[in-house]
Order: structure tokens, then sequence, then C-alpha cells
């Protein structure tokens, strides 16, 4: 620990710990918190680093600052925190594209594709009302717009004298 070398002492704790001692758990359980006390200063200009691209707006920098303090101390909170951060803002940004998209979709008429749109939003975990309401909805015109095809479809038959084609597929609806 005087020579600061966390790892090494880390190792020699944990054979401490193996001999299972029970005098020694006190001890080896105080020892381990001031390792991890000296490990998270050696590695507080990376955290302020990581902290201050996040600030900045630089994600993938700060993303990456993430991973590397927690490949070196995995319980650091401020790291994990980023993480979750940027992970719900990518998941936010990406149900907005699927939102404008499935407006698009429905400006189109192509309810097929905006029912797809939005039961892929509910398979990211955001479930409203509104949304549960407008995915019922998209499901519904494009189940009318498959009927009114299928209905086209059987008079395109009937009117080219195709007669029992036509009404073939009318039994079959």
């Amino acid at each position: 620990i005087a020579r600061h070398d966390e790892d090494q002492a880390l190792n020699q704790v944990a054979s401490l710990k193996a001999c299972g001692s029970l005098e020694l758990v006190l001890e080896t359980e105080q020892l381990e918190k001031e390792i991890r006390a000296l490990q998270a200063k050696r590695l507080e200009p990376l955290e302020a680093q990581m902290l201050r691209s996040q600030q900045a707006g630089k994600v993938e920098k700060a993303s990456e600052l993430a991973h590397q303090l927690l490949s070196l101390m995995p319980e650091n909170k401020a790291a994990r925190k980023i993480l979750r951060d940027i992970e719900k803002k990518k998941r936010q940004n990406q149900i907005e594209i699927l939102l404008q998209r499935a407006g698009e979709a429905r400006d189109r008429r192509d309810f097929e594709q905006e029912a797809d749109f939005l039961a892929r939003i509910l398979t990211m975990g955001k479930k409203t009302p509104r949304l549960k309401r407008l995915l019922a909805e998209a499901q519904q015109q494009a189940l009318q717009q498959r009927q009114k095809a299928e209905a086209d479809e059987l008079v395109s038959y009937w009117s080219a004298g195709e007669r029992e084609k036509a009404l073939l597929g009318y039994t079959q609806l």
C-alpha cells in the first residue's frame, strides 16, 4: 500500500483472506477499503476527464473513458451513471426517429409500416396509452387496407370476365 501498488496489495489481501483466519477479517476488510480509496484517488483524473467530456457533449469520448474506468474499477458509480445516461439518450433518439418515420408512413397511408414502427417502439420499453392507441389504429387501418385491396382485386377479376376466379376468391374472404 505504501508503494501505491494497489494491484499487488489486493493480491496480498486476497492471500490473507484465503487463510481463513478470523483474527484477520477486520484487518483485511480495512486494508481493502484503504486500497480501494487509493485506487479511487489514482483514477480521479480519468473520472474528471470523463465528466468533462460528457459535459462538453463528447459522447463517444465520455463512453470510452467510462469503459476504461470501469475496467480499472468496476464499482465506479460515476462511470456507470454516464453509461446509463448515454444509453438512455441513445434509446430516446431511436424512439424519436421511429416516431417520425411512423408519422411519415401514416402521411403516405402506409399503415402496415406505421404499425411496424410503432410496435418496435413498444418493444423498446415505451408503453404509453397513446402509443398503444396509435398502434391499434394503425393495425386497424392496415387490416382495412388489405381487405379493400382483396375486394378490389375480386372486382377487377369480375370486370375482366374471370367470374370463376372472382367467385372462388369471394368464398375465401
